[in-house]
């Protein structure tokens, strides 16, 4: 599988999944074209949902936004072709209230978007390390830096005129926190 691109259609919330088929076995082998097929696995879900599809584009509805991406086998008679990834895309229907983020999903991370003025010192998801510490989005910063980074939530259905309350959680190890909420 060459050119696996993974895009989203506003109309109808779809994801749209396109590739080209492969030339060659993995290790560049003869496949069998006419009884080509492709299994498809949903990420961040892991789930798969579809097998056995003779096409080379798949869509289906998208969910709540979060990160989504999705990986492609192709299967022929001689056997089983090599795994490939594609790209991933924030895509889906906005959050409605209440609404609360434990990170506690593997991937959870990437509904989240950066704004990085830095690729190192930025803002990262970071998983539960054991009893006692909590899955977060944390940011990687040297102690005499100042960071000027943004962190966007997925998209929350809000309503005109109604006033809403936010919080959250900061644990800093080594200076104080300062940020701009919009």
């Amino acid at each position: 599988v060459t050119d696996l691109v993974l895009s989203y259609k506003e109309e109808g919330n779809k994801l749209h999944l396109e590739w080209e088929p492969p030339i060659t076995g993995v290790n560049g082998g003869w496949i069998d074209p006419d009884n080509l097929t492709y299994t498809i696995i949903r990420y961040p879900e892991g789930i798969e949902v579809v097998s056995g599809l003779s096409e080379t584009q798949f869509e289906e509805e998208a969910g709540l936004e979060k990160g989504y991406y999705y990986t492609v086998r192709p299967i022929s008679t001689p056997g089983i072709g090599g795994l490939v990834q594609s790209n991933t895309i924030i895509a889906g229907n906005p959050y409605t209230l209440p609404w609360k983020e434990n990170f506690e999903v593997e991937n959870a991370g990437d509904s989240w978007k950066v704004i990085s003025d830095d690729s190192y010192y930025t803002w990262l998801f970071q998983a539960s390390e054991g009893l006692g510490s909590s899955a977060c989005m944390g940011h990687g910063t040297a102690r005499n830096l100042v960071a000027d980074d943004w962190m966007f939530s997925p998209r929350i259905s809000l309503e005109t005129g109604k006033t809403y309350r936010i919080s959250w959680y900061d644990k800093s190890s080594n200076k104080e926190n300062k940020y701009d909420v919009t």
